[in-house]
């Protein structure tokens, strides 16, 4: 007899599809931000180039910080609108982008490097005007100097200090291909590796770099940061400078160029780690028919005249095309990784001058960022109804802007709800909603009623791996008061790398008290169950492993091959698609979200992650959307149709938000034929675990596994939208019996053998 399941139809993924557009009216002082999730800004750097085909330079945002892409159609003058529909065509990059023509076809093409420092370029063979295509060519080499005997004659081309230095990619020597400048911390003096195309003839598609130029300009830097022209560090013994190099025939700095008089040579400008200076060399290889770039004089008061910069640490300048004029306009952002100025850090200097003599006047300080709500770094979202109107007001923990707080204190403003609970309007209210003496770092907040006594709270997780309790001393349907009552809620000697605390408040053994699911450093779930039925709350430790959830990244480029030690797991609980069953939701650091079914499941589980639940569509585009590092997710229903959105925080310390797609979902059935109808166990044998792998994951399975003997050894269940479950197997050696059941009573059974 063929027995048949019955299996819901379409994707059953997309009962947890979440579209990352829409859009939340938010305003401060008066001001309605234009796009209010960007998710903010800390170290971008700036490219343009033509996303759609429509003639016009657009402009390209990368921050190095996340390495988050962000894409802007230029409308008119000085106006771009934010499209993220281009930003999934640009590839992972790391630490640097920028965009420069390599084989003169007309495309500007991608650099960019690897985690170890390697330049990676990505050739663009875009052919359709708006559908971007990036061939990866692998890391890149140098063609060194040394005789054709030697038995290494091309080295990596590495830069060394990437997570600090900024290099330029240009045609420095206007000879029709493109050259490289890095600065050298060893001498500091900046190294110049050469594409020698033109010089040896080669078609456009032939490149070769060559280190052609080991103290480019003729100048160095002293570890004061002054510039002395005319010798560089880099010399014989005899006093004599190395001579400049010719095409063969066979630490912190930043650095940009621009040929401001137009003789034909760049002049270039530097700005360096620690320092708010930017110099300024004019470069006198035109005016003295040099054969090579040499500097011959500094300016300091750059760049309005008579007015040095001093706006923020270790500045980067990127000279671009912002308003519709022919002259090339200077944007100034921090170059640093982390530990730099986060708010109003993008100034806009438009270019007022000639074509011979440039002159640069400040015109903001939030160029791009002015669209978008930024609270500085490491931002985290909760929601509460502090005013007892009936919607949801916003709480929002960040570190306030590093320049400012040196990431000492971190505040929690607060976003009161101005419209209703099925059109929520955010207005600014303050920006120290919980006033504290402590110092409290890398806060992550949360609300519940941690005391059972019928009001919201509020927690805070902290850097140091401990929960703050702000108790709601109001009583039930009242507006808000909180009063600081603990900065170590749970008593709990912590293990190493359990810091970085993120509570959620849940009552997951259903007793009628709330409990505590804690994310932490290390990427793992604790679980303390509560014990205070009312009253001040106490709570017992069960697990710091619930449910095997991980927040790591999976690294399989390193020996050997593992999960990151670190995760930054944030744990949240919702029913995302109104079914009466909830999920758990944990981000990451790495920039996804994980998502797992845990009901029905004992907490020592081994649970696999669903990392498919968020999509991001522009027409026929499905895809993953590339968020940002250290994502803190808030789930809550924000215009009353029963299916919670989600609002994310991140390191860029700004806001996105997504959208569930629940309601348009078609849902039917159709039956399966249970004798096509696979299980994989694997490994099998087993040693200490196994996994059941089912091809269909659109049913509710019972999974119990029996001794030879008929003695029921496990028992646990595979829920709707599990694809897997991991087991633990500390048995005896022998033969195992693992049955899984539907609830039409439709079993399939598998033997196991486990081996110790």
């Amino acid at each position: 007899m063929i027995l048949f399941l019955f299996c819901l139809v379409g994707s059953l993924n997309a009962q947890f599809k979440y579209n990352k557009s829409g859009y939340i009216e938010f305003k401060k002082d008066q001001k309605i931000f234009e796009n209010p999730f960007l998710g903010g800004f800390n170290s971008p750097q700036f490219q343009m180039m033509d996303l759609n085909g429509d003639g016009k330079e657009d402009l390209i945002v990368f921050d190095r910080g996340d390495y988050k892409i962000a894409t802007f159609l230029k409308i008119s003058g000085d106006y771009f609108k934010y499209s993220p529909e281009y930003e999934h065509f640009f590839p992972d990059v790391k630490y640097l982008l920028k965009l420069a023509d390599l084989n003169s076809d007309g495309k500007l093409d991608l650099f960019t490097c690897q985690e170890t420092g390697e330049l990676i370029i990505y050739l663009n063979q875009t052919t359709f005007a708006g559908k971007l295509k990036f061939k990866n060519l692998g890391p890149q080499y140098f063609r060194n100097q040394f005789d054709t005997s030697f038995y290494i004659l091309y080295n990596p081309l590495s830069f060394a200090n990437m997570k600090t230095d900024l290099p330029e990619i240009k045609d420095l020597d206007n000879d029709g291909d493109i050259d490289l400048l890095v600065y050298d911390a060893q001498y500091l003096t900046y190294t110049m590796y050469k594409d020698v195309r033109a010089e040896k003839g080669w078609s456009k598609d032939t490149f070769e770099f060559q280190n052609m130029d080991y103290c480019f300009g003729y100048f160095w830097e002293g570890f004061d940061n002054k510039i002395r022209l005319n010798m560089c560090f880099l010399q014989s013994g005899g006093g004599n400078f190395i001579p400049k190099l010719r095409p063969r025939h066979v630490g912190g700095a930043s650095c940009w160029f621009n040929d401001d008089d137009r003789d034909g040579d760049y002049e270039m400008y530097l700005a360096n780690i620690g320092s708010k200076k930017i110099s300024k060399l004019t470069n006198g290889k035109a005016d003295f028919k040099n054969e090579y770039d040499t500097m011959i004089q500094v300016d300091t008061m750059f760049p309005q005249k008579s007015t040095s910069f001093n706006g923020f640490v270790f500045p980067a300048g990127y000279m671009i095309h912002v308003d519709s004029d022919t002259l090339k306009d200077l944007i100034l952002a921090p170059n640093g990784i982390s530990d730099v100025k986060e708010t109003e850090q993008i100034w806009y200097y438009k270019n007022k001058g000639t074509p011979k003599n440039p002159d640069y006047e400040l015109i903001k300080k939030d160029f791009i960022v002015e669209k978008t709500i930024d609270f500085g770094a490491k931002s985290a979202p909760a929601f509460l109804d502090v005013d007892n109107d009936g919607d949801l007001d916003m709480l929002v923990a960040s570190n306030g802007d590093y320049e400012i707080t040196y990431g000492l204190k971190d505040v929690v403003a607060l976003y009161t709800n101005v419209g209703t609970n099925k059109n929520p309007k955010y207005s600014f209210t303050t920006s120290n909603y919980l006033p504290s003496d402590s110092s409290y770092q890398s806060i992550i907040p949360c609300t519940g009623d941690i005391d059972n006594d019928g009001d919201m709270d509020v927690l805070l997780g902290t850097s140091k791996g401990k929960i703050v309790w702000y108790e709601n001393i109001a009583g039930i349907n009242k507006p808000v008061n909180l009063k600081f009552k603990s900065d170590n809620l749970l008593n709990y000697q912590n293990n190493y790398s359990e810091t970085n605390f993120a509570p959620e408040i849940f009552d997951y053994n259903k007793d009628g008290i709330n409990d505590l699911i804690v994310g932490m450093y290390n990427g793992r779930l604790a679980y303390f169950e509560g014990q205070t039925k009312v009253g001040t709350p106490t709570f017992v430790w069960k697990t710091s492993n619930a449910w095997g959830a991980k927040a790591n990244l999976w690294r399989d480029d390193v020996n050997p091959i593992g999960f990151e030690s670190y995760g930054y797991a944030v744990p949240r609980i919702a029913d995302l698609n109104n079914d009466g069953i909830k999920e758990l939701v944990v981000g990451t650091f790495f920039g996804k979200m994980r998502l797992y079914h845990i009901n029905n499941h004992s907490m020592s589980d081994s649970l696999i992650a669903d990392e498919s639940m968020i999509y991001q569509n522009f027409g026929i585009d499905t895809f993953v959307p590339k968020i940002g590092f250290r994502l803190t997710p808030a789930i809550v229903d924000l215009d009353g149709d029963s299916i919670p959105e989600m609002m994310f925080g991140m390191m860029r310390g700004g806001l996105e938000f997504a959208k569930s797609d629940f309601s348009k979902v078609k849902i039917g059935v159709k039956p399966i034929n249970t004798e096509t109808f696979k299980v994989n166990i694997y490994p099998n044998p087993a040693n200490s675990s196994f996994t059941i792998d089912l091809p269909i994951n659109s049913n509710y399975w019972n999974v119990n596994v029996f001794t030879n003997a008929g003695s029921l050894v496990y028992k646990s269940s595979i829920n709707i939208g599990e694809k897997a479950l991991s087991v633990k197997c500390d048995w005896d050696n022998g033969m195992y019996l693992v049955q899984i059941q539907n609830e039409f009573g439709q079993m399939v059974t598998k033997k196991l053998l486990v081996h110790q």
